[in-house]
């Protein structure tokens, strides 16, 4: 599963592994909303970016893996069983990605609309 959070580093968003990125999201969304300890509307609006810009990248990898069911379906083959297994764990996966990226973009979008609030 694919997310973000700010690199150690160089402080940008960088895409990575959920159980290393996930939790840095899930603080975002949780920190206080009007104390130094709060994120600043800028690191939300980045992070947001970030994020729309990975669900995309999501959709965009769905489209690819349907097109490729197609094909496979139309070629047939012996290995038809197997090949439609596999994109169909793969659709499965990345739809699970986009529903929880979804769901965090959304929690990070109310709360930037609260941080822009106070």
């Amino acid at each position: 599963m694919f997310l973000f959070a700010p690199d150690q580093f160089t402080g940008h968003a960088q895409i990575g592994d959920a159980a290393a990125r996930g939790p840095h999201l899930v603080r975002l969304g949780n920190a206080p909303v009007l104390s130094a300890e709060g994120p600043t509307i800028e690191t939300l609006e980045s992070t947001l970016t970030e994020g729309y810009a990975q669900a995309l990248a999501l959709e965009a990898e769905r489209w690819r893996l349907e097109r490729r069911l197609g094909e496979v379906a139309r070629e047939g083959g012996a290995d038809l069983v197997d090949e439609v297994s596999s994109i169909g764990r793969q659709l499965n996966r990345t739809d699970g990605e986009l529903e929880r990226l979804r769901a965090l973009l959304a929690t990070l979008h109310e709360r930037a609309r609260t941080v822009r609030r106070s």
